[in-house]
């Protein structure tokens, strides 16, 4: 039997769940423009919309991912030009600062919690110095009518629907503080972050973390850009 916990929904996420994280993915491509990055990796990048929203010329791009039906997918929807991986985000499999930019998209709250610890130190590794790691994922309940709506009806549908672990490490991931409490964990309050848009009313935050080693060094270390996370 298939390891694939994608093999039969590969199809189905690219046609119905893909078209909703469109938003943000164009929120994405519109920061990384504007700083101007170049080489990206998506850790996780399943059908590999994000890549193909970044394939302008002179970008240098890659998409990893541990299921074989998402990569096959991304290949159905990427460009030659996308270079594409069978790869496990948990292992250490890519060169120190090889990239401008990474991007984690919706991959850590389905995560056991030290799996998704490892990725994202694998990711940010990755990363060269003054580049970012972007991050979106489920974030704490808002407070507006239509966040709530999201936060307590449509999204843990739709994670019940993705399977009992992947459900249960969702609901783990919300009860310690979403992404801002992942963030606090890995002290990723101290760097420099940028909010880049609040997707799903609220319901979830998409931010950079700017990758800078001497951070603590610097009279400005602990700026938080834009606006505050408990805002």
């Amino acid at each position: 039997m298939s390891t694939d916990e994608y093999h039969s929904s590969a199809v189905i996420y690219n046609y119905c769940i893909s078209p909703l994280l469109q938003p943000v993915r164009r929120d994405i491509r519109t920061y990384i423009h504007y700083k101007g990055y170049r080489q990206i990796i998506d850790f996780g990048c399943g059908t590999g919309d994000q890549l193909r929203l970044l394939d302008d010329p002179g970008m240098s791009l890659c998409g990893i991912d541990k299921s074989l039906a998402m990569l096959e997918q991304a290949r159905r929807n990427c460009s030659d030009r996308i270079n594409l991986h069978l790869l496990d985000a948990e292992r250490d499999l890519v060169d120190s600062g090889s990239f401008d930019c990474a991007i984690i998209s919706f991959g850590l709250h389905e995560k056991h919690p030290a799996v998704a610890d490892t990725i994202f130190k694998n990711c940010r590794r990755v990363v060269r110095q003054g580049g970012a790691l972007v991050l979106v994922d489920y974030t704490k309940v808002p407070s507006t009518l239509p966040g709530r709506l999201y936060s307590v009806f449509l999204i843990p549908l739709i994670e019940r629907l993705a399977g009992k672990m992947h459900n249960a490490h969702y609901h783990g991931w919300m009860q310690r503080g979403g992404l801002e409490g992942f963030l606090r964990t890995h002290r990723s309050y101290e760097e420099i972050i940028e909010i880049i848009s609040r997707p799903f009313d609220g319901a979830a935050l998409c931010c950079a973390i700017i990758i800078d080693d001497d951070l603590h060094a610097k009279t400005h270390s602990y700026a938080l850009l834009n606006q505050s996370l408990t805002s």
